[in-house]
């Protein structure tokens, strides 16, 4: 494959566990498609930009830290791309493709054409699955958010609307705007739910969420 300028990726992230391993990678992409790389370890090490694509590292099969990325990256950067990167043939990978971030995936053995080849495809505005993929997409994206979840007694009415909308991937900004509240008062509420709840940031309340779905169909404010 020729070299390549990307058109609307201005930077490539990776988020990897192993930081040593994945230099060849970032020195691979970046003379390739003349795109600079990040690497990181943690989202927030990131400081991602709407057009950053970022390359999730799951070669180690390890589902509850790999949810716990997708969370927070759908509930902080649901603008942002996201392809996971060297995925095991025979795991079951329908969990992670119901976060909307994702937009490709790249499996394991499969050649470093392929992944430039799916880079690009991304970067075109045209996301990067398999047949096998797209079809359980269809599936899952039906409602590509979390609407119905059972909460606890000691939650109150409020602090469920903040931790409803910030399941759906909502900005604090935004969920004042929905609400017609301050900035500070949903802060007050996010913080008490976290309390409530015993999670310690926004990707764990909405890993609590997706483990608390109920398929009631009814909502009360």
């Amino acid at each position: 494959m020729d070299r390549v300028t990307l058109r609307t990726f201005k930077r490539i992230c990776i988020l990897n566990h192993s930081i040593s391993s994945a230099g060849f990678l970032v020195d691979f992409i970046e003379d390739q498609l003349a795109t600079p790389c990040a690497l990181a370890k943690k989202v927030s090490s990131l400081k991602l930009a709407n057009d950053d694509l970022v390359l999730l590292d799951a070669s180690d099969n390890d589902e509850a830290k790999l949810l716990k990325l997708l969370a927070e990256l759908q509930s902080k950067h649901a603008e942002n791309w996201v392809c996971l990167l060297a995925v095991a043939n025979d795991i079951n990978i329908g969990p992670y493709l119901a976060f909307p971030v994702v937009k490709g995936v790249i499996h394991k053995h499969q050649s470093e054409k392929i992944l430039l080849k799916g880079i690009v495809s991304m970067d075109r505005g045209v996301p990067w699955f398999s047949r096998k993929h797209s079809n359980q997409l269809a599936a899952l994206r039906v409602v590509p958010t979390i609407e119905h979840i059972e909460f606890p007694n000691e939650l109150t009415k409020r602090e469920q609307q903040v931790l409803r909308f910030l399941s759906q991937g909502h900005s604090n900004k935004k969920i004042a705007e929905l609400l017609f509240l301050s900035i500070h008062t949903i802060n007050t509420h996010r913080n008490n739910l976290y309390r409530k709840l015993g999670v310690n940031n926004h990707a764990e309340a909405v890993l609590w969420a997706l483990g608390h779905q109920t398929s009631s169909k009814t909502f009360s404010f």
